[in-house]
C-alpha cells in the first residue's frame, strides 16, 4: 500500500483508526448542541476518517519532504493574497466545512421535491432488478437522434425495462445540482451551449456513452461537463451520507445503505499529465469558494514546463511544422506515469490525499497499473466502489499501451480482498452481491473510432443496466479522395473466421501473397506501415531471417538510428522500410524517397493515411515518371478503418463481395 499516494514512495500503510458510525454509550448524552460542537462524532465514508478534521491532518498521509508543501492553502478565487495568509485563513476548514454541510441538508431535501435526483433514480432499480436480469446480455440496439450531438445507437439490453434516452432538460437549473454548484453555474459570464446541455442531458442520467467525434473545441466543451457531473455527484453523496450518519447518531436502529467498500467513486483515465492540470483546473472554476490543498506542488509537476524546458519534453523527431491535431495532443506536459488523489469538501478539495482517503482519482492508465495491474502486489481495492468512470481521449491512450488500458478497465468494482476499515452494515446490497459493475457508469470520449472500444471494453468490461450509447460516423469525404498524387490503390482481401484467427491469417496472407509481388528491382523503396507493435515485432524478425534489404523505424528508435535510416532508404539503398503507426503518432516523420505504400493493416487513425500517402510527394527526383502504387491488405473486420478510406457503401459492396482484388487509380486532389 506504500504506493497508494502521488509519487509518494515512502508513505505509511497504516490508515487511521475509524469512530465508530454510532456510539452506542453515548449517543443518547449527547444533546443537539454538543453534536453540531463535535463534529467528529460523524464519521465519514466507511469510517475511514472523518472529513471534519483539521485539513492539516492531511501531512500524516504524505512523507516529512511534503510537509512543507502541504502546509501551502490557496484560496481559489484570488491569488492576490500570500500563501502565509492563505494557511492562516484555513487553519481548520473541517468545522467550517461540516457546518456548511448540515446547513445545506434540508434546503437540499426541499431541493429533490421540484427536480429528480438521477443517481437516486438510477439506483432505484437495485430494488427491482433480479440477478438473471443483470446477468443476460442479449440486447437490442436503437436509432437515437439529438438536434446538436451525432446520431447515435442505444444498444438496450433487453432483460431490462429502461427508458430511451431524451433531451428534456434545457437550462442548468432543471439539472439537480448541489446548491453551490449551481450558484457558481448560475453566477458564470460563461453560458453552457447547446451541445453541453444536450451532453449533460445523456451524462446526468448515468447512460454509458462512446463518443468517438471530439475536437479541440468539443473536448474542452466535453471535459467542463463530465467535471461538473462528477463533482456534483461526489457532493450530493457526501451530504447524504452526513445526514444519515446524523439520523444514525440520534437513533440507531435505522439502517441506511448508502455507500460502497472504499471511498474512491470517480476515475479519470487521461493520457498525460496536462490533461490532469486542465481537468483541476475547471475544478477550480467550478468551486471558486474552495481552499485548494497542495496547489503550488501540483502546479509544479503538472503544470506547463518552463519555455526553456518545452522542447526537451516533446517526442524526438519534433519540429515546427507539425499538423494542428498533433500540437493539441502533445502540449503542455506530456508524461504518461501519474497518478493523483482528490479530496472534495464542500470548502476545501485536498490534492495528493491517499487513494484510500479520496473521492475523485486522476491518472493514466500506466500510473495506476504499477499499483493496480497483472502483478504479485497488486492492490485495486480502491477500485472496488466507482461509480463513474471517465476514459477522455482514448484513441490517444490506445497509443500508448492498450494492454495497460485494459488490465486498468478489468480492474474496477470487484469485491475487495481486505475489508479496509469499511463498515459493511452501510455498504449497498448491490455491492455486497457482486454487482457494483451494472451500476457503473463509463463515458468514453474519442477523436478517432475505433472497433476494440465497442467491441472489447464495452461489451466485455461495461455492464450498464441501461445499456450504452454509441455515436455513428457519416463519412463526407473518404481518405481516397484525399490522396494528393497519382496512385493506382489496391485492396486485397483476405479471409479470416474470427477475430482471434485474424493476426496469424494477415501474417501468413502477407508472406505468401503480398511480400513476393515487392521484392522485384521495380518495387524499390516500399514502405510498410504496421499499427500493431506485436505485428513489426513479427515482421522484423521474419525480414531478417530471410535477410530482406530492409530498415526499421519504430517508436523506441533512436534518433540517430532514425536519421540513418531514412537517408538509406532515400538513396535506394534499401529495398523496405517497416514503418510503425505509433512512431508516427509520436514524431510525424516525413519519409523520403517513397514509391510504394503497403499498409498491413488500415491505420487506426483516418488521418495517417492521408499523411502517409503524402510522402509520395518527396519520392526519389531519379524515379521521376515511375507508378506509385498503395496496397491496403484489409479483413471484414477492418470494417471502421475501410469506411474512412473509401465510405461506407463501397466497403459494405467490398466485403460483401466474394471478390478479393480491387483496384482504384486515384489522379490527386
Amino acid at each position: 500500500m506504500d504506493n497508494l499516494t502521488e509519487e509518494n514512495s515512502n508513505t505509511s500503510n497504516k490508515r487511521p483508526s475509524s469512530e465508530n458510525c454510532f456510539n452506542e454509550e453515548n449517543s443518547s448524552k449527547k444533546s443537539k448542541k454538543e453534536f453540531e460542537l463535535k463534529p467528529d462524532v460523524i464519521s465519514e465514508r466507511n469510517g475511514n476518517v472523518s472529513d471534519n478534521a483539521d485539513a492539516s491532518d492531511s501531512e500524516d498521509l504524505l512523507t516529512s519532504e511534503d510537509k512543507d508543501l502541504n502546509s501551502e492553502v490557496d484560496e481559489l478565487p484570488s491569488e492576490k493574497n500570500s500563501d502565509n495568509e492563505d494557511a492562516s485563513d484555513s487553519e481548520d476548514p473541517g468545522d467550517e466545512d461540516l457546518q456548511s454541510e448540515l446547513n445545506e441538508i434540508s434546503s437540499e431535501d426541499e431541493g429533490l421535491v421540484n427536480t429528480i435526483d438521477f443517481f437516486a433514480e438510477h439506483l432505484k432499480y437495485e430494488e427491482n432488478l433480479k440477478p438473471e436480469q443483470l446477468e443476460k446480455k442479449e440486447s437490442k440496439p436503437q436509432l437515437c437522434s439529438f438536434p446538436n450531438l451525432p446520431n447515435m445507437v442505444h444498444v438496450k439490453p433487453l432483460s431490462v425495462d429502461v427508458k430511451v434516452p431524451s433531451i428534456t432538460r434545457k437550462d442548468i437549473s432543471q439539472f439537480d445540482l448541489k446548491k453551490n454548484l449551481l450558484e457558481n453555474m448560475l453566477k458564470s459570464p460563461k453560458k453552457l451551449s447547446a451541445f453541453q446541455l444536450e451532453f449533460f442531458n445523456i451524462v446526468s442520467q448515468y447512460y454509458d456513452l462512446i463518443y468517438m467525434h471530439r475536437t479541440p473545441v468539443k473536448g474542452e466543451a466535453m471535459r467542463t461537463i463530465y467535471t461538473l457531473h462528477i463533482l456534483n455527484h461526489i457532493l450530493k453523496s457526501r451530504a447524504k451520507i452526513i445526514h444519515h450518519n446524523s439520523k444514525l447518531s440520534k437513533n440507531q436502529e435505522l439502517e441506511y445503505r448508502d455507500q460502497g467498500f472504499a471511498r474512491p467513486t470517480a476515475v479519470v483515465l487521461v493520457p498525460f499529465r496536462h490533461d490532469c492540470y486542465q481537468i483541476v483546473k475547471q475544478m477550480q472554476v467550478l468551486l471558486p469558494e474552495c481552499a485548494m490543498m497542495n496547489k503550488k506542488r501540483f502546479t509544479t509537476e503538472y503544470g506547463p514546463p518552463p519555455e526553456k524546458k518545452r522542447s526537451k519534453k516533446k517526442p524526438s523527431g519534433y519540429s515546427k511544422k507539425k499538423p494542428p491535431d498533433y500540437e493539441e495532443t502533445f502540449a503542455g506536459n506530456i508524461d504518461d506515469d501519474f497518478k493523483i488523489g482528490i479530496r472534495i469538501q464542500n470548502k476545501t478539495v485536498t490534492l495528493y490525499s491517499e487513494f484510500y482517503l479520496s473521492d475523485l482519482i486522476i491518472a493514466s492508465p500506466l500510473g495506476l497499473e504499477r499499483i493496480a495491474g497483472e502483478t504479485k502486489s497488486r492492490d485495486f481495492d480502491f477500485l472496488s466502489s466507482i461509480e463513474i468512470l471517465i476514459i477522455d481521449r482514448a484513441d490517444v491512450l490506445y497509443q500508448q499501451n492498450f494492454k495497460n488500458f485494459m488490465d486498468i478497465v478489468k480492474s474496477f468494482n470487484h469485491l475487495p480482498k481486505e475489508s479496509h476499515d469499511c463498515n459493511f452494515f452501510r455498504v449497498r446490497m448491490y455491492a455486497l452481491e457482486g454487482y457494483a459493475k451494472y451500476f457503473r457508469q463509463t463515458i468514453l470520449i474519442s477523436s478517432v473510432e475505433q472497433r476494440w472500444f465497442e467491441s472489447v471494453l464495452f461489451r466485455n468490461f461495461c455492464a450498464n443496466y441501461k445499456g450504452y450509447l454509441s455515436t455513428i460516423t457519416e463519412v463526407k469525404t473518404p481518405g481516397i479522395d484525399r490522396i494528393p498524387d497519382t496512385v493506382r490503390v489496391c485492396f486485397r482481401l483476405f479471409d479470416s473466421s474470427h477475430p482471434q484467427n485474424e493476426i496469424e491469417d494477415r501474417f501468413s496472407f502477407f508472406t505468401n501473397k503480398i511480400l513476393p509481388d515487392f521484392k522485384i528491382k521495380e518495387m524499390m523503396q516500399t514502405l510498410i506501415y504496421v499499427p500493431s507493435y506485436f505485428d513489426f515485432t513479427r515482421l522484423r524478425n521474419y525480414f531478417r531471417e530471410n535477410e530482406l534489404s530492409s530498415v526499421m523505424i519504430c517508436e523506441h528508435s533512436k534518433p540517430g538510428k532514425v536519421a540513418q535510416a531514412r537517408n538509406n532508404f532515400f538513396k535506394g539503398w534499401r529495398h523496405f522500410m517497416l514503418y510503425t503507426e505509433r512512431a508516427h503518432f509520436y514524431n510525424r516523420y516525413s519519409i523520403k524517397g517513397v514509391q510504394h505504400v503497403i499498409f498491413y493493416q488500415p491505420p487506426t487513425n483516418p488521418k495517417f493515411f492521408q499523411e502517409v500517402n503524402f510522402f509520395f510527394l518527396d519520392s526519389n527526383p531519379k524515379r521521376k515518371g515511375e507508378e506509385k502504387t498503395c496496397t491496403i491488405v484489409a479483413s471484414k473486420f477492418d470494417f471502421f478503418p475501410l469506411k474512412h478510406i473509401i465510405g461506407l457503401n463501397e466497403t459494405k459492396r467490398m466485403l460483401n463481395s466474394e471478390q478479393k482484388l480491387f483496384i482504384r487509380y486515384v489522379k490527386g486532389c
